[in-house]
């Protein structure tokens, strides 16, 4: 017996809608930093181009995880936007290591800058980002694949605030070495942000239950119930970011089949309501497998 409550995958207007700036951004940061020999104008401007290939490809994802389940796919496409996630993580991951080499080549060749150029670009793209953010931001706390394109956002908005003040450090005061140090910056914060992401992906496709729940309580709170005696064999598991799936098997009293129906309800009860569990698939027995642990049959635990 099973029950499977479905969740809505986010709109990708928003997304959409940051795709196309930041394609615009990534055109205007180009040709600034060409114009202006600025290394962190040039690194935003990649951050932003990868920040585009982000987006498109969580749209994707975003699409994919509609599509209705099938024979082959029976549990849907949502996974495809934890593969986004991850893929996107490891995207920024490269494209740090990419930065710290140019920032190390720049440190020991400083090159000029000018700094008005790279000031004026850099507020356009602050601007634009910042805008990306904003509209991206409750979608963000709802789904990993969008969280993933909205860090890509985040870290080229502080990314473009240093570019910001780099500008206006070398204009006023002609500090040529703060672009290197910017770049350096902007790829810490990357890789910090790349790193939680891929923990959170990672943790995902490894079929980790959620964070925080203990199955010791849970099986307490289901032994409690009317008819039930035991609970064992279970696997709790996320499906994607927002659903939780769980199976187990069952020891009821020496019931009627209609009557374990309401049995059924109040344990899904018990598990939607105070663990988030979406979906439930529950084998009932009758003095079967009693001394059991919780996680497997005794005949099915591997060996020490």
């Amino acid at each position: 017996m099973s029950s499977h409550h479905e969740h809505g995958v986010p709109s990708g207007r928003n997304l959409s809608i940051s795709v196309v700036m930041n394609a615009a951004i990534t055109v205007a940061e180009v040709a600034g930093g060409l114009a202006s020999g600025s290394l962190a104008l040039l690194a935003d401007a990649l951050h932003n181009a990868t920040d585009t290939l982000a987006g498109i490809l969580a749209l994707w994802a975003l699409r994919l995880g509609r599509r209705a389940h099938d024979e082959q796919h029976t549990f849907g496409y949502r996974r495809a936007e934890i593969l986004s996630a991850g893929i996107n993580a490891g995207a920024m991951i490269i494209i740090a290591a990419f930065l710290f080499r140019e920032a190390w080549l720049r440190f020991r060749n400083p090159q000029p800058v000018q700094g008005g150029i790279m000031l004026a670009v850099a507020v356009v793209g602050l601007a634009g980002n910042f805008v990306s953010v904003m509209i991206l931001r409750h979608q963000a706390s709802e789904s990993l694949n969008v969280r993933g394109a909205y860090l890509h956002l985040v870290s080229d908005t502080m990314s473009s605030v240093g570019v910001v003040l780099g500008g206006i450090a070398i204009t006023v005061w002609h500090m040529t070495w703060i672009d290197p140090l910017i770049t350096v910056l902007v790829a810490v914060w990357v890789l910090k942000e790349s790193f939680t992401l891929v923990r959170e992906a990672g943790s995902i496709l490894m079929e980790r239950a959620p964070v925080g729940l203990r199955l010791a309580d849970l099986a307490a709170d289901v032994r409690s119930l009317a008819h039930v005696r035991d609970v064992h064999h279970v696997h709790v598991w996320k499906l994607c970011d927002n659903q939780t799936m769980f199976e187990g098997h069952v020891n009821v009293d020496d019931i009627s089949v209609r009557e374990t129906g309401s049995v059924r309800r109040d344990i899904e009860g018990v598990l939607q309501g105070k663990y988030g569990i979406t979906h439930t698939t529950l084998q009932f027995e009758f003095e079967t497998h009693k001394d059991a642990g919780l996680l497997a049959c005794e005949e099915q635990q591997e060996p020490s």
